[in-house]
C-alpha cells in the first residue's frame, strides 16, 4: 500500500472541528457543507473564509457541476439529491431510483463523460441521470467497508474514501483497483476532483482540527487512450465561446445601467440596479477564474506526451 504524498492547504477553526461534512471545488473555491447549522461555507485557494451561504437544509455531500454551473448536494438521509445554484439556493430535486429504497447516499460527483451523477454509499456505487426518469445504474458493489467519498477524474477512475476509519483512498475502475494510505494521524471525511487529477481531502488531524489536504496527482490505473493536443483544441475552443457569452453580458449590464440613469432619478432604485449589476460582475469574474484554469489545462496538455492510441481511436483518427 502506498502512503500519499499531500500538501496541508489549511486549518480551520477548532471550534466546527468534526462539523464540516461535504467538499466541492469548482476550480476556483472550496465550499464545505456544515449540516448541523445548515450552512456552506466558501473558502479561496489561500483557505481564506470568504462567505457563509445559508442553506434550506444541511447537506452531508456536495459537488459542483463544471456544465450546468450548479452544485448538487445530499441530505444526511433519504435518497434524495438536491440542484442548488451558485448561491447554494435549492433550485430542482430528483429522487434517486435504486433497489435499495434505505441506503444511505454518503458521496456525490458529476461525472464528465457521461453527463451523470455518480453517487455512493455504503454498499455500492452508481450512475444515476440528473433527472428521475430512470433508474441508478450500480456499477460496483461493496462488501464491509465503508465509502464516505466518491470522485470522477478520468474517464471512469473513482476515488473513493473508504476503510472504516476513513484512512485510506481507493481507486477503482477499468477492471483495476489500488490503495493508498493517508498519513497515520490524517482521517479523511470528503474528497472533490481539482485538474490534472489533482484530488482535494477534507480530513482532520487527531480526529479533530479540520483541514484541506491537496494531494498530488495519483494517476489513472491505465493511460487514457486521447490525442492531448486535440483535446487542449477543444478546451481553448470553448473558453473563446463563453467569453463571447460574457462580454455580451457585460456590454447587456452597461446598456442597463445607462438606460436606468437617464430614465430615473430614484437613488433608491439606482442603488438596487447597482447592485444587481454588482453581482452580475462578480459572477463573471468567478467565470474568468474558473476559463483562467482551464486554460492552464490546456497548456499542460499541450505540453504532455500523447500515450499510444488504442485501436478504436486509431480508427477514428
Amino acid at each position: 500500500m502506498d502512503v500519499l504524498s499531500f500538501e496541508i492547504l489549511c486549518t480551520m477553526a477548532e471550534d466546527v472541528d468534526g462539523r464540516y461534512s461535504g467538499l466541492a471545488f469548482d476550480g476556483c473555491f472550496f465550499y464545505l457543507t456544515l449540516p448541523s447549522r445548515n450552512e456552506i461555507h466558501m473558502f479561496d485557494m489561500c483557505c481564506q473564509k470568504i462567505d457563509c451561504l445559508q442553506t434550506t437544509r444541511g447537506y452531508e455531500a456536495l459537488c459542483y457541476d463544471s456544465r450546468s454551473h450548479c452544485f448538487w448536494a445530499t441530505p444526511s438521509c433519504g435518497q434524495c439529491v438536491y440542484k442548488l445554484d451558485r448561491r447554494c439556493t435549492e433550485i430542482d430535486c430528483i429522487q434517486v431510483m435504486s433497489e435499495d429504497p434505505f441506503a444511505v447516499l454518503t458521496g456525490i460527483s458529476c461525472m464528465s463523460d457521461p453527463d451523470d451523477l455518480l453517487i455512493a454509499t455504503a454498499g455500492w456505487i452508481a450512475l444515476t441521470p440528473k433527472t428521475s426518469t430512470q433508474k441508478a445504474t450500480i456499477l460496483r458493489e461493496f462488501d464491509g467497508a465503508i465509502r464516505v467519498g466518491v470522485a470522477d477524474l478520468c474517464d471512469r477512475a473513482y476515488y473513493l474514501v473508504c476503510g472504516m476509519y476513513g484512512d485510506t483512498i481507493t481507486t477503482v475502475g477499468r477492471g483495476q483497483e489500488r490503495m493508498y494510505a493517508l498519513p497515520a494521524e490524517y482521517r479523511a471525511g470528503a474528497i472533490a476532483a481539482g485538474e490534472n487529477g489533482t484530488l482535494y481531502v477534507l480530513a482532520g488531524k487527531h480526529c479533530r482540527y479540520p483541514c484541506i489536504i491537496k494531494c498530488s496527482p495519483i494517476g489513472c490505473p491505465k493511460p487514457c487512450p486521447i490525442d492531448c493536443r486535440r483535446g487542449a483544441g477543444e478546451i481553448i475552443k470553448s473558453i473563446a465561446s463563453i467569453e463571447v457569452s460574457l462580454s455580451h453580458i457585460l456590454n447587456t449590464e452597461g446598456e442597463k445601467l445607462q438606460k436606468a440613469l437617464e430614465c430615473s432619478d430614484d437613488i433608491g432604485a439606482l442603488l438596487k440596479i447597482n447592485e444587481s449589476i454588482r453581482e452580475t460582475i462578480i459572477g463573471v469574474t468567478h467565470m474568468e477564474h474558473v476559463l483562467y484554469d482551464k486554460l492552464r489545462l490546456a497548456e499542460s496538455l499541450c505540453r504532455t506526451p500523447n500515450p499510444r492510441p488504442c485501436k478504436r481511436c486509431q480508427n477514428e483518427m
